[in-house]
């Protein structure tokens, strides 16, 4: 693939000086609205953690898209191909981001995980560490003996 020279003329390099200073400006706002939350009620009502509400994009594919919430498995349509990851309700039950499945709070010490199952119990270890290996035996049966 080639891509022809682009034109570099006085007026191109102020115009994409004047873009990349938009960008910079832009990028601090949405820092400073990302650590003070100042949309907070609106982003609570959204379902949304504070990175998707301040710093997503929401930019996807122009295509009807379904993808099943990652908790409950329901199908859930989309105009697009920016999809969320859990459906409305799931969201507000666990307390979680719709669109990404992060803490709404972006807490890292939560402790409650309803949706998962428990934790299998761990394999018996001896006093090193080591895990203790389990020979499970089959039954024996016991046949007449032939002459």
């Amino acid at each position: 693939m080639n891509q022809p020279a682009k034109k570099l003329d006085q007026h191109a390099v102020q115009w994409q000086s004047s873009m990349n200073n938009s960008h910079v400006r832009d990028y601090l706002k949405r820092a400073k609205d990302l650590e003070n939350d100042y949309d907070r009620a609106a982003r609570l009502k959204l379902l949304l953690c504070p990175v998707c509400h301040y710093l997503g994009s929401g930019i996807g594919g122009a295509a009807m898209t379904t993808r099943p919430c990652a908790i409950c498995n329901k199908d859930v349509l989309y105009g697009s191909t920016c999809t969320d990851v859990l459906c409305d309700k799931c969201a507000k039950l666990h307390d979680l981001c719709k669109h990404c499945g992060a803490d709404r709070e972006l807490r890292r010490n939560r402790r409650k995980f309803g949706w998962i199952p428990p934790a299998a119990p761990l394999p018996p270890t001896d006093s090193s560490g080591e895990t203790v290996r389990m020979v499970m035996a089959s039954p024996m049966i016991l046949l007449p003996r032939r002459n």
